[in-house]
């Protein structure tokens, strides 16, 4: 009887264990993503500021280039 409780108590451990780090995982995860979507946002309205301002071409190049612009508007900014 004593064999099978401690069975019983070491896979309660481990399915603690295994949930612990899945929520850990999940946590991070969510957090890398509020970080990138952070950063997504900034990048966006550095883009917007780039477009208002003539020395910044190469911003409006790479702004072009990862999709934050669209063809018209980089135009439109002026070379």
């Amino acid at each position: 009887m004593e064999g099978w409780l401690k069975a019983l108590i070491a896979c309660a451990c481990v399915v603690v264990i295994i949930g612990g780090g899945y929520m850990a995982f999940d946590i991070k995860q969510m957090k890398e993503q509020r970080t990138a979507a952070t950063e997504e946002a900034a990048a966006q309205s550095e883009c917007r500021q780039s477009l208002l301002n003539k020395d910044m071409r190469a911003m409006r190049e790479y702004c072009l280039k990862k999709g934050y612009i669209s063809d018209d508007e980089f135009y439109r900014a002026g070379l």
